[in-house]
């Protein structure tokens, strides 16, 4: 009995946010068109195609495959489309429609089981689903919103901002955060063995959710402190240790180093240091005043696990949002996790008060609070629903230019202009020349290619010939210009590329035009023409020139044969180079015949070999495990013994300590 008491608040809050967010479970295309969960879709269906493969040429002119995302959502997803039969939005929609639901019953099930009460769960779980208090904290986000200041804003990031893996990382942090309690304050066997296995996989889920983590082990932290348990710092250590060597295959440091940059590319922000400083110490100064409150009011650890984590997630996406000032990458984006402090840390406040009140006045406060329950449930239903209505995807500028690559293609690389990049591939496997994601490209020169292509910034009256150079440079045989109306439409000019290439395809506003050449990305080019640095601009474009001089005749051709192998055929002359537009990585070799040739990096982010003389050349291209890989492989297995080792002691002491 004891046990469906808490059971029962928890279905009843999943079926309330099922209610709200019931045509997502099943829906395939929505009128979110502009959304970054397609791309998100068009990756996890060619996982499903291609499981074992470590290599994708489909993104950033070819990448690795953990270099495009964090793989726990995406490979479930792939995987329930292989086990159900599904397509991958419909899997996609599905599995996210579970997290989100999931959200407030997680944070239910903590307050109720860790906290020990679970009317202060319930309340904080009906009110993380139906109140986004972001919303009533900063201006800006309201007028993002557009919906008011009770409009559902954690399913708008869902649904309109494509936050799947965001929502699902949060969702899973009143768990971790539970578990990493049981292994370091309660140092329980089991939570020691489950604990790293939390982390690592929350690590693996999404980076925007792994900073928020962040957030909660420091709130976390702080809780600890003056508490009745202490905290075991080394079994704390060893948590993060072991889960990060579990998931470093995944998630190596290069990757962390690359996606870093990559965010604060994505958000760059003109805050001096001094004021960056100025906005820590003044939330050191609001935690300080914070835990003597708490200490003076004898607030419990879990609820000051929220308030802590309020503040510190809250006040890092308020500075960004007030004073434009970023304390991390991408600061604005941690609002769920600020309503997620705010929903628990409120809750409890409120809780406390209605019990101290008379029963009379107890149950005439609840029945007055269902009035704007009821109604904040059915608003929340119909602008869910609102927000995703079916559509007929083939009617979409996304679709029709999509489809006319994946027929005409012919796996040639192109250049997929703004939303169209994000669903082009659902409909094939056509490459791309960026796609997707932002924060894991890793070569300046592609960051400068898609940058100068799309704005012509500095080019005057050269904007067109540029962006041609730019595109050669990265193996383009198509560009493509879409509609002013669709969403994404990042051209500056959309007019620059008319009468300096065909236009093979016109549909109202949107236009496919062809390159010349044979499309291939394999070339036989000088040594001499090769860069010697990186462009420093998108108009520093006399190297790319040279480089690109003789890329409009067929002089090599390239076959994949799966996607971590390809082969190149060339005829080669004295002091020549076989030049493939494909990146270079350190797992790739190259083989002729027998011989395995140096690869080396260009400055552009791609390879090349030099044969070791003149001639007829088959080279075979494979991309496989690099130095770093083999580390983090030994790592993973030093974690794994480590976690049973540290399991099986922590079981051992613990029966002794029964006797």
């Amino acid at each position: 009995m004891p046990k469906l008491r808490l059971f029962g608040p928890a279905l009843l809050l999943f079926a309330l946010n099922a209610y709200i967010c019931h045509r997502w479970f099943f829906s395939e295309y929505t009128n979110q068109t502009g959304s970054i969960d397609a791309a998100f879709m068009g990756f996890a269906q060619w996982l499903s195609k291609h499981w074992s493969s470590n290599w994708i040429p489909l993104w950033m002119s070819g990448t690795t495959v953990r270099q495009i995302y964090n793989p726990v959502l995406h490979r479930t997803v792939a995987a329930m489309s292989m086990a159900l039969g599904w397509t991958a939005p419909r899997a996609y929609h599905f599995l996210t429609g579970i997290t989100y639901c999931l959200g407030p019953v997680t944070l239910y099930s903590v307050c109720a089981r860790a906290g020990g009460n679970a009317v202060w769960g319930f309340c904080a779980g009906v009110f993380y689903s139906l109140y986004s208090p972001s919303l009533w904290l900063a201006s800006g986000i309201l007028h993002d919103a557009g919906g008011g200041l009770f409009f559902p804003r954690r399913f708008e990031a869902l649904a309109r901002y494509g936050e799947g893996p965001h929502v699902t990382a949060v969702t899973m942090i009143p768990i971790v955060i539970w578990l990493v309690d049981g292994a370091v304050v309660q140092r329980k066997w089991q939570f020691v063995a489950l604990a790293p296995l939390g982390v690592a996989t929350l690590l693996l889920t999404n980076w925007t959710g792994t900073t928020g983590l962040m957030f909660a082990v420091i709130a976390y932290v702080l809780a600890q402190l003056g508490a009745q348990s202490s905290l075991h710092w080394p079994s704390l250590i060893g948590t993060g240790a072991i889960a990060y060597m579990l998931a470093s295959p995944w998630i190596p440091l290069s990757l962390v180093r690359s996606v870093q940059a990559g965010s604060h590319f994505i958000e760059e922000t003109k805050a001096s240091s001094t004021e960056k400083l100025a906005v820590v110490a003044a939330l050191v100064v609001v935690l300080v005043l914070l835990h003597l409150a708490f200490q003076h009011w004898r607030v419990p650890v879990w609820p000051r696990f929220f308030g802590y984590l309020f503040v510190t997630a809250g006040g890092t996406t308020l500075a960004k949002l007030w004073f434009q000032i970023a304390i991390v990458p991408i600061a604005h984006r941690f609002q769920i996790e600020m309503e997620l402090g705010l929903a628990g840390a409120l809750a409890y406040a409120v809780v406390a008060l209605f019990q101290r009140a008379p029963k009379t006045l107890r149950w005439a406060a609840a029945l007055l609070a269902l009035f704007p329950v009821i109604g904040q449930v059915r608003h929340y239903h119909r602008e869910a629903d609102n927000m995703t209505a079916r559509i007929d995807f083939s009617k979409t500028a996304e679709y029709r230019m999509s489809k006319w690559f994946a027929d005409h293609a012919d796996g040639a690389r192109v250049f997929a202009p703004g939303t169209v990049s994000y669903w082009m591939n659902l409909l094939s496997e056509t490459p791309q020349v960026y796609g997707c994601c932002d924060q894991s490209v890793d070569t300046e020169g592609l960051r400068i290619a898609d940058y100068v292509i799309y704005t012509g910034d500095g080019t005057g009256d050269k904007d067109g010939a540029t962006a041609i150079l730019w595109l050669k440079a990265f193996g383009a045989k198509y560009v493509g210009v879409g509609e002013k109306s669709q969403i994404g439409q990042p051209y500056w000019n959309p007019k620059k590329f008319e009468g300096l290439l065909d236009d093979v395809w016109h549909d109202g506003e949107s236009v496919v035009y062809a390159l010349p050449g044979s499309g291939s990305l394999a070339h036989v080019v000088d040594r001499m023409s090769l860069l010697t640095a990186t462009p420093s601009s998108g108009i520093d474009t006399a190297g790319l020139a040279t480089l690109t001089a003789g890329f409009d005749q067929p002089t090599a051709t390239l076959q994949w044969s799966d996607s971590d192998n390809f082969e190149t055929s060339s005829m080669t002359g004295p002091d020549q180079v076989v030049y493939v537009q494909e990146s270079y990585k350190p797992g790739w070799r190259a083989f002729d015949g027998q011989h395995e040739l140096p690869v080396m990096l260009d400055p552009l982010g791609f390879m090349w070999v030099a044969p070791q003389a003149p001639g007829e050349h088959r080279i075979r291209w494979s991309y496989g495990a690099s130095t770093e890989d083999k580390l983090t492989r030994t790592a993973q297995l030093t974690g794994i013994a480590l976690l049973l080792w540290w399991t099986f002691a922590q079981k051992k002491s613990a029966a002794r300590n029964d006797i």
